[in-house]
């Protein structure tokens, strides 16, 4: 997952600015959506100008919208490995969207923690997890039955989560320079273990698929970010992966477990890790505030909101962006289904979720 004027502590309002943002320690989603906010005020002409992808007929980037609960400030989306159901965690009013794939309609809220700004479904799709960042906690919710359960307590700003491919831990990054962790869960317990430091401002984590490795992004105080491999057998972290990541956002891995993406906000890119030799490769640059990044099932294509009015596609073969999809106004999450038919795209300014279309039928 991913997620908003100038200031040095948790809470602090940082200062944006068209194309280059500084952000020195707040939760992913609250710098996003002052970031959003004010490039989408500034960049409107532009963005407007740049609209290329007709919505309607069967082209990709057909698109439907969703209307969330107002005042929603959707931070993130994840959808149930069946395809059923997309999860919408709505940290301006602290409860989570459900949202029926097959009918477009949403569900009931559910009430979770405070500023909800990150959420994984289990491998299994029995559980979803939504991080707290208000409350350092977890809630976990039952799919079947859209119920909460007893919070967990998971650091002090937690900000992303992943889970484990076996479904028995979660993995979740604490979004805070004081402790400046990765907390992990036995999820048939909800016990949280021993954090594991990783140092920096840990904003997103991703899980290969093998199971055996985590990477962690952390965003420095000054100077660049770096990557963090996490050996999920022993919980000891590796080497940093260095890289000129002057505001990392976001963490993707390829199917193959072979390359990680990271998003580069202040950069203007996403930058390919080779996970094999644990080295960046060249950015490839991405117009707008890139917040986040979604690879579809068959890793040919990355989605990247733009949050300004757009999902950039970038094809991961080539490593070029292609023409930008419209998405509503201030696009910063996104999740794409198990068949890669569709893409969900969280608005933070409209209180929508943006449906796009991925491939003709």
């Amino acid at each position: 997952m991913a997620q908003h004027g100038s200031g040095t502590g948790p809470g602090a309002a940082p200062t944006a600015s068209a194309g280059a943002a500084r952000v020195t320690a707040a939760p992913r989603s609250r710098r996003r959506r002052t970031a959003v906010i004010v490039a989408a005020a500034v960049l409107v002409v532009a963005a407007a100008a740049v609209l290329v992808t007709k919505v309607g007929g069967g082209r990709r980037g057909a698109a439907s919208t969703i209307p969330l609960p107002a005042g929603s400030g959707a931070a993130a989306v994840a959808i149930t490995p069946d395809g059923a159901t997309a999860y919408v965690a709505d940290e301006g009013i602290d409860t989570v969207t459900p949202i029926r794939v097959a009918t477009g309609r949403p569900g009931p809220a559910i009430p979770v923690g405070s500023s909800p700004d990150a959420i994984a479904v289990t491998p299994g799709g029995t559980m979803a997890y939504v991080v707290n960042y208000g409350s350092g906690t977890v809630t976990p919710i039952r799919v079947a039955t859209g119920k909460p359960g007893a919070p967990i307590r998971a650091g002090h700003q937690p900000g992303a989560i992943a889970i484990s491919p076996d479904g028995a831990t979660a993995y979740v990054a604490d979004a805070s320079y004081g402790h400046p962790d990765v907390t992990p869960i036995d999820l048939a317990t909800g016990q949280p273990g021993r954090p594991i430091r990783v140092g920096g401002l840990p904003l997103a984590i991703a899980i290969t698929a093998d199971g055996r490795t985590a990477y962690v992004v952390s965003g420095p105080a000054s100077g660049a970010g770096w990557v963090t491999p996490i050996d999920l057998a022993t919980g000891r972290p590796g080497h940093r992966i260095g890289g000129d990541f002057t505001r990392p956002e976001s963490i993707a891995i390829t199917p193959d477990g072979k390359t990680a993406y990271v998003v580069d906000q202040d950069g203007q890119a996403v930058v390919p890790v080779d996970l094999a030799r644990r080295v960046p490769g060249q950015p490839i640059p991405v117009p707008g505030l890139p917040a986040d990044i979604a690879i579809a099932p068959d890793g040919a294509t990355a989605y990247v909101p733009d949050g300004v009015r757009h999902v950039i596609p970038v094809d991961l073969a080539t490593r070029t962006a292609g023409r930008p999809i419209a998405a509503g106004q201030a696009p910063v999450a996104i999740a794409v289904t198990p068949d890669g038919a569709a893409a969900y795209v969280a608005d933070q300014v409209r209180d929508t979720v943006t449906v796009l279309r991925l491939k003709r039928r």
